[in-house]
């Protein structure tokens, strides 16, 4: 069976896939937290997507929570992440000297309790964080090659200068893909 999971869904549910949030209100097919899967078991999940959701674990918590992705992945077993891409908020910082417009990537929403950063990352640091715990073929993915991501209004697709705009924008997001074993 082919189970793929949206982790942190949010309303940001995917078709085809088990959308799973740790918010009962946001109505989840799973409720769950998405950072330690305890209702998933392992080797039973041939795709992960999460984006911009990891930042919001510490570093400990996060690399427990790869190890926990790696484990619930099937041998071949893919895993998405977006998060916020760390090198391309300093080089907007640098250019433009506009923090407003940062905030939100560096220190999160701040609209409720989880929605704070604790993380984050660049892809070498990505990298070395996902291979640590096993993950292989390491590469970014551009999400508008990705079928299921069509018609997807999430984080992976966070373009500044000028603002939601894919083509003149500069994409703030680092979009990763990986494969267990």
């Amino acid at each position: 069976m082919d189970i793929k999971l949206n982790l942190g869904c949010f309303n940001k549910k995917i078709y085809g896939f088990q959308n799973l949030d740790i918010r009962p209100e946001v109505n989840p097919d799973i409720i769950d937290d998405a950072f330690t899967l305890t209702t998933i078991k392992n080797n039973t999940i041939s795709l992960i997507y999460s984006s911009h959701m990891m930042e919001h674990k510490n570093r400990k918590d996060g690399l427990n929570a790869f190890n926990r992705f790696y484990e619930v992945l099937i041998d071949r077993g893919e895993l998405y992440l977006s998060v916020p891409d760390l090198e391309r908020v300093f080089e907007h910082y640098i250019f433009f000297k506009d923090l407003r417009k940062l905030q939100c990537f560096l220190y999160g929403s701040q609209n409720y309790q989880e929605d704070y950063h604790l993380n984050g990352w660049d892809f070498k640091t990505i990298k070395e964080d996902l291979e640590s715990v096993g993950f292989k073929n390491i590469k970014k993915f551009n999400r508008w090659e990705i079928d299921w991501l069509a018609g997807i209004d999430d984080y992976s697709a966070a373009y500044l200068e000028p603002e939601f705009n894919r083509k003149e924008g500069h994409l703030m997001s680092l979009n990763i893909r990986c494969q267990k074993k």
